[in-house]
């Protein structure tokens, strides 16, 4: 504060003297005045209410149904829709396809100052990704959203007193099937049933000079938002943008220089980060130095090298392999792919990885690792830890420094469970195991590996006991049953072989899994030789089946038959148009799995296949993803007229998206799926289930002599003293059946 100038003040020589006279102990006070200024201060209010009316309700064919008090309606099929006006919430229950409600909004404005105000709609609950919500302003369609998400009007400057613009809201449940009476997975909103929704409706107000970046402010509200819908934070920037779909787009993200943090699941405008840019992921044409990059629509390196800098492939497909070398200091990154190969060699980096992708070689990483969320067929590592989390999927994993895995090599699988999905190659040798055992109690027989001694003989290991993991018991067993429960101890087989009681002892004493490469060893063959040779692309394996595409390709499956349990695909994109041409049927031998990939078989003029299974050996058989045109004629044969003649699998076949159509004439024991079960192998037959999932006939059925004829199949036939078992789901015949005599 500036000092104020203090004129002195000169007393009169007769006050002066008189001070000479003053008596001992007598005081005076100086003149004062105090002359006072009061400021009263009293802030301005920034103030919105909204009150919510139901406007009308309908059912579906546009029937009007009765709301009261303006807050509650009961539909005519039982569902509810209520308002909250405390919360700003609406709750539906209970509704069904073609409900409806029109919601009319009242906002006030009691604020004494100028505000920024805007509209704000969040949808949760199991019931709104189903649900379309439209803001009608004036008459007119301003806004429509659906799904789980939110929805922000812009910021409209207001003036003090003046009510903002108000919104009708219209909130619908559309029948996705315009009225169609349809069944089973047909059905597009069945999965909806007995789901529930919230919808909040509310006004927000700011004091009219604050500054906002309305596009950053909207983009990071609805992230937040959508965080606590789905109960997590995005993990990659094509997450994030799936979210935001119509109010950022890649391209707006491009042009508006908005980059997005993998940590905070938040955007920033680029010029505003200035450290650990890495961590940011920005929208490229072409590689940057200092940002991770998400490849644009523009982006053009199908061969990707990326140097302490994450990546996210967008929407490209094509982008055949991406090579990661770590920065001089360490990092944590993220690595979205939409498949090729992905290389890393980082020693002290970890690294996330999302998507799909053929194979990853990890030349180095961490010992904070490599993290798998997607699926990858094939990992290679040489150093470092893998993790395989709970959302990943890995079919294979070699271990390329045997010398040195205890120290270099550590595979890792989140879930409580002995991991015997993933197979382990060590050129012959173990690798070991870390697994989270915490609490983990092995109650039921765990299937280790299988150890094939010749191709007609096959031994399998057993975890079981009341322990831990590694401290089950060992069992090895001639056949795929689970050894008896009541058995507590640890046995083998009598004539197990050496190497399988090793695996076995191996694999309870330090945690290991055997490796494939045991079943060639112990067959006596090299493990090149186990591999069959015949001129089909792939080896047979489910990371690598053998390739179909035409006819003749088809017809190698019986080749095979005897040689053990096989994989095979479609491979769909040699193929004539998605078609197989079956004209002049030869039926297949099937032993192992068959993916079609979604091809159609065409003039099929006889069972596509004679038998599925083999030896009545109990096995896991999936025949999956295509549908075939019959236009089969017995011709006096005992059934001969459906997909399939015979099931000789003693364990579980499962159809699973197989559809049949067209014209099935046999003689007796008449299906569209298959014939004969298990019995018609040696009359005595065995224990086996048959599973349909999502499969439909539409096939005309005739059974030219006898009267045995079902729609999904002939006759179970399980033979004397055994069972048969089927399940169904979402499986139907809808076609016609005919008998003659």
């Amino acid at each position: 504060m500036k000092k104020k100038n203090m004129k002195p003040i000169v007393l009169s020589a007769l006050l002066a003297l008189s001070f000479g006279a003053v008596s001992v102990g007598t005081t005076f006070a100086l003149f004062t005045d105090v002359a006072e200024a009061n400021v009263a201060v009293k802030a301005g209010e920034v103030k919105v209410t909204n009150e919510i009316q139901i406007l009308e309700a309908k059912s579906l064919n546009d029937y009007a149904e009765t709301v009261t008090g303006g807050t509650d309606v009961t539909y005519i099929n039982g569902g509810t829709a209520n308002v909250d006006n405390t919360t700003g919430k609406v709750t539906i229950s209970k509704w069904t396809p073609g409900d409806s409600v029109t919601l009319q909004t009242t906002p006030v404005n009691g604020s004494n100052v100028k505000t920024k105000m805007r509209l704000r709609v969040v949808m949760s609950g199991d019931l709104a990704p189903a649900l379309r919500v439209t803001g009608i302003k004036n008459n007119t369609n301003a806004f429509v959203i659906s799904g789980k998400k939110t929805y922000c009007t812009a910021w409209t400057l207001t003036e003090a007193g003046v009510n903002p613009d108000a919104y009708d809201v219209k909130i619908e449940f559309p029948d996705s099937d315009n009225g169609e009476i349809l069944f089973g997975s047909e059905n597009k909103d069945n999965k909806y049933q007995g789901k529930e929704a919230e919808i909040h409706i509310y006004y927000e107000a700011v004091q009219g000079n604050a500054a906002i970046d309305d596009l950053l402010e909207r983009v990071n509200s609805r992230l937040a938002e959508e965080e606590i819908i789905d109960g997590k934070a995005n993990d990659t920037m094509h997450d994030a943008f799936a979210d935001l779909e119509d109010l950022l787009t890649p391209a707006d993200a491009k042009s508006n220089h908005f980059v997005w943090n993998y940590e905070t699941d938040t955007f920033a405008r680029e010029a505003a980060v200035t450290a650990d840019q890495y961590k940011y992921f920005k929208v490229a044409d072409n590689y940057v130095t200092d940002f991770s990059m998400y490849a644009s629509a523009d982006w053009t390196h199908t061969d990707v090298a990326l140097t302490g800098l994450g990546f996210d492939a967008g929407a490209h497909t094509d982008i055949a392999s991406i090579t990661y070398t770590g920065a001089a200091e360490a990092r944590e990154n993220i690595i979205r792919t939409n498949g090729g190969s992905l290389t890393v060699n980082a020693a002290h980096d970890t690294i996330r990885h999302y998507g799909n992708a053929d194979t990853v070689n990890i030349v180095a990483v961490a010992s904070n690792s490599y993290h798998v969320y997607g699926v990858v067929p094939f990992i290679q590592i040489s150093k470092g830890r893998v993790a395989i989390e709970e959302t990943g999927k890995v079919t294979g994993i070699h271990v390329a420094n045997v010398q040195t895995v205890e120290q270099n090599g550590e595979i890792t699988k989140t879930a409580n469970t002995f991991s015997h999905d993933v197979v382990l190659t060590l050129n012959g040798e173990n690798v070991k195991l870390t697994r989270d055992t915490a609490g983990t109690n092995i109650n039921d027989p765990i299937l280790v590996c299988e150890v094939q001694e010749d191709e007609n003989s096959d031994e399998y290991i057993w975890l079981y006991g009341d322990g831990t993991i590694e401290n089950a018991n060992v069992y090895v067993t001639d056949s795929k049953d689970a050894p008896e429960k009541s058995v507590k101890s640890t046995t083998t087989k009598d004539n197990a072989s050496a190497a399988a009681k090793a695996i076995a002892n191996n694999a309870v004493n330090t945690g290991t899994e055997a490796a494939p490469a045991y079943e060639a060893q112990e067959s006596g063959i090299t493990a090149e030789e186990a591999v069959v040779s015949v001129d089909l692309d792939g080896s047979g394996t489910k990371a690598d089946p053998f390739l179909i595409y035409n006819f003749a390709t088809m017809q190698k499956i019986t080749d095979l038959y005897d040689k053990g349990y096989k994989y095979y695909k479609v491979a769909i994109e040699k193929t004539n148009n998605g078609e197989i041409d079956c004209t002049g049927w030869t039926p297949v031998y099937l032993n192992g799995s068959f993916d079609g990939n979604g091809v159609h078989f065409k003039n099929v003029t006889a069972n596509l296949f004679q038998a599925v299974g083999h030896d009545l050996e109990n096995k896991d058989i999936t025949l999956k993803n295509f549908d075939a045109t019959m236009n089969v004629s017995s011709n006096g044969q005992y059934g001969a007229a459906a997909l399939v003649k015979n099931i000789f699998n003693g364990g579980t076949t499962t159809f699973d998206n197989v559809d049949v159509h067209g014209y099935l004439e046999g003689f007796w024991n008449m299906g569209s799926y298959y014939n004969y079960g298990t019995a018609n192998y040696d009359d005595k037959g065995c224990d086996y289930e048959v599973v349909f999932n999502d499969c439909v006939s539409d096939a005309t059925l005739v059974c030219a002599s006898g009267n045995t004829i079902g729609g999904l199949f002939g006759h179970a036939y399980e033979g004397a003293g055994h069972s048969f078992t089927m399940r169904v789901n979402n499986s139907r015949y809808e076609g016609k059946m005919y008998l003659t005599t």
